[in-house]
């Protein structure tokens, strides 16, 4: 799964879904999976680097915990995230 910044008729707006769905929709994006880390923690991560609340991260993540795949466009290391 990835969640990522597209623009819908010149609005930013965040989505989840398919990687190859956001891949191909945004330049900003994070590929996610099961984990081990908690899912606020990961909400909060990704609320900072999209500039947006982390109660709308949080109702896109899936439920669980979390580890942070790879990120594109967003300028953090998401192994640097234990």
């Amino acid at each position: 799964m990835a969640i990522g910044e597209i623009n819908l008729n010149n609005i930013k707006k965040i989505m989840g879904g398919p990687i190859d769905n956001i891949k191909n929709q945004s330049k900003k994006y994070v590929i996610i999976k099961p984990g081990n880390i908690k899912k606020n923690i990961i909400a909060g991560i990704l609320a900072e680097k999209f500039k947006i609340s982390t109660d709308v991260i949080m109702k896109i993540l899936p439920p669980g915990n979390i580890t942070i795949v790879d990120s594109f466009g967003l300028n953090f290391n998401p192994k640097e995230i234990l």
